[in-house]
């Protein structure tokens, strides 16, 4: 009986390590198709946004000098990247959101907003307060966020409702040349964008 728990334990570390072996293989793959694909000269579009124009929660940080800072917001596609398993292939932090009608918001707090995709059917998010999960479902590159859950503690001065009803109304996405993640709504005016 010894014996067999020896050859049992055995085939799980092997089973253990083909399946790291397969998931490194498949980041490598992905790595190398998005280095393959930064390495193609496409044109990118960047728009020069005075430091008036972009909107701060928090005193704390620092103001930016009156000259104008060239932010690039590109969104030229990674061609095979912009697929659905290139949602599941990390967490995705907000870093901003443009709108087309007024400032882009950055939040002071924006690290803490991360979105994760589980590669069938679900989504998680940690937010400055709580966590908000749901379904969502892709087709091509349109993206559909279903009814989200949320746990309930209070925040003051928190971002997340703002973020939950951007999220909420999210019909798109792309990943761009610089492996961000752009979810834009219906209209089309209001992106956030993930790193």
């Amino acid at each position: 009986m010894h014996k067999h728990s020896i050859i049992a334990s055995f085939i799980l570390v092997a089973l253990g390590i083909v399946a790291l072996y397969l998931f490194e293989t498949k980041n490598s793959v992905v790595d190398n198709q998005i280095e393959k694909d930064d390495s193609i000269s496409i044109e990118s579009s960047s728009t020069t946004i005075n430091s008036e124009n972009v909107i701060k929660t928090d005193n704390s940080i620092q103001e930016q000098d009156s000259t104008s800072t060239a932010l690039d917001t590109s969104l030229d596609l990674i061609p095979e990247a912009s697929s659905p398993a290139m949602l599941s292939a990390h967490p995705w932090t907000w870093v901003r959101t443009e709108y087309a009608d007024k400032p882009t918001f950055i939040s002071s707090k924006a690290s803490s907003f991360i979105i994760t995709f589980d590669g069938k059917d679900q989504f998680s998010s940690k937010t400055d307060c709580n966590g908000i999960a749901g379904p969502y479902s892709v087709t091509k590159r349109n993206i559909s966020l279903g009814q989200m859950i949320s746990t309930l503690m209070f925040c003051e001065n928190s971002d997340e409702q703002m973020y939950g009803e951007m999220l909420a109304n999210v019909t798109t996405y792309t990943i761009n040349t610089k492996g961000e993640l752009a979810l834009q709504n219906a209209e089309g005016d209001i992106t956030m964008i993930f790193k």
